[in-house]
């Protein structure tokens, strides 16, 4: 019988008694093995698919505004819907029911701004709209400067930390759901996209009218995002060995994923000569990491592919970039693409199996579990 949702502590224990009871260890553990391979560049007996679906109607699940207020019906979402509502994507139990290659995580979902937020930034939540951050402005965001890195005990982090740690304590009692499914960072941003969100849009003019600037303020958002990175690391569970993370409903060869979708509105000049060093900075930091963006980076593919400590590229639009030619540049700099989101219809029209047969996983995007089960059997199979 489906637990009553107006007791979400019920709908919790009956998705994890539910997962507990059908999670397969061997096939998770099948699933990080083929993840890791594809992003090593090793020989896989199929590119790893991850479908995205909607949820399963087995589980209630809550609206995105019920459940940033409270962790239990957060939770409930990140196994069973974690967009609450505003699109078909990966979650636990849709992968569990479909045995697709999803590597099983969740993560403590409070929008992009837990950076942001330590910086002064409001978080804004109305409605059923995932969160915004107000920006404080260039004179705010540069006083930083002088002020040096943030605490930590400001902002959304707090409630960000103590919601990882309560997804551990309520897993705690349940092995198969403790071994298999990773806890994850939040949105952690970039250091760009961070200061875009600080400064407002008169960042892309000041590149222009103060360059040494704004180079210092990337500089120290870049810091604050490698020690955000390293106190939260302990709060997760994400690891998958060897250097492995799970982030983004994907897998990250590396210790982090910068989330860069403002670079998109930038030439290659300009992202070679603010862009790329803040970015570097993060990755070599930490141990080396993955970027994404959405949208187009034609115009800087070959100095994004260039960026030292980068070995995972999440590009989740591969239909609104010139495919070819960022596979060929991503196979000969060995830069693995860690998620490459997909419809059956994109997939279709361009040559994603044929140009990955490794060095890539695919998030596929589908309006049912029977058009999802048809991606599986037919990506399986091979070309």
């Amino acid at each position: 019988m489906t637990a009553d949702p107006s007791d979400p502590t019920a709908v919790l224990t009956s998705i994890l008694d539910w997962l507990e009871e059908h999670l397969d260890l061997d096939h998770v553990a099948q699933v990080e093995e083929r993840q890791r391979r594809a992003l090593s560049w090793e020989p896989v007996d199929h590119p790893p698919v991850t479908i995205g679906a909607p949820p399963s109607q087995r589980f209630p699940h809550y609206t995105y505004s019920q459940a940033f207020r409270d962790p239990v019906k957060m939770l409930v979402n990140e196994l069973v819907d974690a967009s609450a509502g505003l699109g078909p994507t990966p979650s636990v139990v849709n992968s569990v029911l479909l045995k697709d290659d999803f590597p099983l995580q969740i993560r403590a979902n409070y929008g992009n701004g837990v950076i942001a937020s330590l910086f002064g930034a409001k978080v804004c939540q109305i409605e059923d709209n995932f969160p915004w951050t107000e920006e404080v402005g260039p004179e705010r965001a540069v006083a930083w400067l002088d002020r040096g890195l943030p605490e930590l005990e400001t902002g959304i982090y707090p409630q960000v930390a103590d919601t990882m740690a309560y997804y551990r304590q309520v897993l705690e009692p349940y092995p198969k759901c403790s071994a298999a499914i990773h806890i994850t960072q939040p949105d952690l941003q970039g250091p760009f996209d961070i200061a875009m969100q600080l400064w407002g849009g008169g960042i892309l003019t000041a590149f222009y009218d103060s360059p040494e600037l704004v180079r210092e303020f990337l500089h120290l958002v870049a810091e604050a995002y490698i020690v955000v990175c390293h106190a939260i690391s302990s709060l997760s569970t994400q690891s998958v060995g060897d250097g492995f993370n799970c982030l983004h409903w994907s897998v990250i060869k590396g210790g982090c994923l910068i989330k860069d979708d403002s670079s998109t509105l930038l030439s290659a000049r300009m992202y070679a000569d603010f862009i790329r060093p803040a970015n570097e900075k993060v990755l070599t930091s930490l141990g080396g990491g993955g970027i994404h963006y959405c949208g187009s980076g034609d115009q800087w593919r070959e100095e994004f592919v260039s960026t030292d400590g980068l070995q995972t590229a999440d590009i989740s639009q591969p239909d609104m970039i010139d495919f070819p030619a960022w596979a060929e540049s991503l196979s000969q700099h060995r830069v693995a693409a860690s998620r490459m989101g997909f419809t059956p219809e994109t997939l279709d029209r361009l040559p994603a199996v044929e140009a990955f047969s490794t060095g890539a996983a695919f998030v596929v995007t589908v309006n049912s579990f029977d058009e999802g089960r048809r991606v599986l059997d037919s990506l399986e199979a091979g070309p």
